[in-house]
């Protein structure tokens, strides 16, 4: 596969990513509609994608080793909602767990089992 193909592969991709973040952020984001993307959600689905993989400590090692200032004390204060993950770090730590940008709504989407379809 040519670079030009692999280009074009993550340009479908991406473009699937930004259309289901699209539908999200459409929807009212409200936890009594089912949807919630505030910083404790998401903190919530990190902590999920993250434990299976590694600790607070590798996931900051990780962050670090591309540039940014992370400590588990950052992992932590994600995961509890205290901070907010950017997108610029959301992509990446998806990098870092093994996972790539298809996976960004894993980190905004409900809590499992909610009811998010629109009437």
């Amino acid at each position: 596969m040519s670079g030009f193909d692999d280009l074009r592969g993550l340009a479908v991709e991406l473009e699937s990513v930004t259309v289901r973040l699209r539908r999200l952020a459409s929807m009212d984001a409200s936890p009594a509609d089912g949807v919630d993307v505030s910083a404790q959600r998401v903190g919530e689905n990190l902590l999920r994608l993250r434990n299976p993989v590694c600790s607070q400590a590798v996931l900051a090692a990780r962050m670090r080793d591309r540039g940014f200032k992370w400590s588990a004390a950052t992992v932590w204060a994600i995961e509890k909602g205290e901070r907010c993950l950017r997108f610029d770090e959301a992509v990446l730590v998806l990098g870092c767990l093994g996972l790539d940008v298809t996976s960004l709504p894993e980190l905004y989407a409900p809590k499992e089992g909610d009811d998010v379809s629109r009437n």
